[in-house]
């Protein structure tokens, strides 16, 4: 009687005690090492790309691109009073060559986050050099189990 009394009042709350319980986010098992693989890869792609740069090999990032016509975006502060953001687009051939020229002094990659959803990939990162904090989105494309950068997205902050 008492059984039905507590089934009558928490009836929609009443959970088997034997049965099988629903499935919580900490249950998850982790990820098989197949599906690890591409954010893997992705990774290495962004610290590859990160560390070309910091050495002054900035051309060899050329290779981690679909091809040089893509374009990347800059978004940055302007601090004068007419306007609020700059936005500049520049193709990756070209602005890698700039950077070849001009490598960092002091550059940090400092996180990378990758979400995979089959043969695309989104990579956000955050990058700090010379006084300048750096968030950047670099979208990916694979072919044939090959990585490429198919658009770039840096926004600065400054440090000050």
């Amino acid at each position: 009687m008492k059984a039905a009394f507590v089934l009558a009042l928490f009836g929609a709350l009443a959970l088997p005690l034997n049965g099988p319980r629903p499935l919580l986010a900490q249950d998850k098992p982790p990820p098989s090492s197949e599906e690890s693989k591409p954010v893997s890869a992705v990774k290495d792609l962004v610290a590859n790309f990160y560390q070309n740069w910091k050495q002054g090999k900035a051309v060899l990032n050329h290779e981690l691109f679909l091809n040089a016509d893509v374009t990347v975006v800059g978004i940055s502060p302007d601090h004068r009073p007419s306007r609020s953001t700059v936005v500049w687009q520049k193709k990756a051939g070209e602005l890698l060559k700039e950077w070849e020229a001009k490598p960092p002094k002091h550059l940090r990659l400092d996180a990378v986050e990758v979400d995979v959803l089959g043969t695309l990939a989104v990579a956000r990162v955050t990058h700090m050099g010379s006084g300048i904090k750096v968030r950047g989105v670099f979208t990916l494309y694979a072919e044939a189990e090959t990585w490429r950068i198919v658009a770039l997205v840096l926004e600065t902050r400054f440090n000050w």
